[in-house]
């Protein structure tokens, strides 16, 4: 999927006199799509399903009915660029942007001669980012220039993970659920190409074509709780520990991908 975002400007009445290469600054409100790769969190819950299937197959015969597994591709992403033009090649700026991804989920149904159960997990991520880059402009014609802009962003960042069990053991049924939210903070580069194209002074019309880099190795629990064994006792994590699956990995997420803008932006 690519990152498709629209540009918001101010009325270019506002500056009739001025020529377009007196127009220093550049602000940019934009939203749009992006794709991403969650791959940590995706397989988070396999452990914990492997475990609770071996007990009940060892416990109650239970087989294997249905599994159904979607991980998260894409994301939606909103903010804000705000850019001072050096000169006719070199821009400066810095970037806030919030991204969104969708939502992945695994589905678990087994049965056996007494019992069965099904066993469902769904997890999502946000992340809010604050960054600085240059862009380096290529002169198409008068009106229209290529740039390519590279920065550099932190981000804080949080995944949200959902267990839910619901059993039938003897006729008799029962629901356990526990969630989980994990915070942590990263480092993202960003390299992009642009086009833009001045459509009245003050008003640019253009798109962005880019790939950002960039993963989180630790997450910390936000509030106890008991998200893998969801056995309605003890918390199996309290506040502050190290987001870890069943089997004691570290949840690491990886937010790399493509992104595509499409802009109108204000020069002043």
């Amino acid at each position: 999927m690519f990152f498709s975002a629209i540009f918001l400007s101010f009325p270019p009445m506002a500056f009739p006199a001025i020529q377009p290469e007196t127009l220093r600054f550049q602000i940019t409100p934009w939203a749009g799509v992006s794709t991403i790769r969650l791959g940590g969190l995706d397989s988070f819950a396999v452990p914990a399903v492997d475990l609770m299937r071996a007990t009940w197959r060892t416990s109650f015969g239970e087989k294997l009915v249905k599994q159904e597994i979607q991980g998260v591709n894409w994301a939606a992403m909103n903010g804000v660029d705000v850019w001072y033009h050096v000169d006719q090649l070199v821009k400066v700026g810095m970037k806030f942007g919030y991204l969104r991804t969708s939502g992945g989920y695994m589905k678990t149904t087994t049965s056996g001669p007494l019992s069965s159960h099904l066993d469902e997990w769904n997890w999502s991520s946000d992340f809010m980012i604050l960054g600085a880059g240059a862009g380096f402009m290529l002169p198409v014609d008068k009106v229209s220039r290529f740039s390519f802009n590279l920065s550099l962003g932190t981000a804080w960042t949080t995944v949200y993970i959902s267990h839910r069990n619901t059993s039938v053991i003897g006729g008799f049924p029962s629901f356990m659920a526990s969630d989980a939210r994990g915070t942590g903070t990263g480092f993202f580069p960003e390299f992009a190409l642009d086009y833009e194209r001045d459509f009245v002074p003050g008003v640019v019309f253009g798109g962005r074509l880019g790939y950002r880099f960039g993963a989180v190795h630790e997450f910390r629990h936000a509030y106890s709780n008991t998200v893998n064994v969801v056995n309605g006792g003890e918390p199996e994590t309290i506040r502050g520990d190290t987001v870890r699956s069943a089997d004691r990995a570290a949840l690491l997420v990886d937010y790399g991908g493509i992104y595509l803008n499409l802009a109108i932006s204000s020069r002043f």
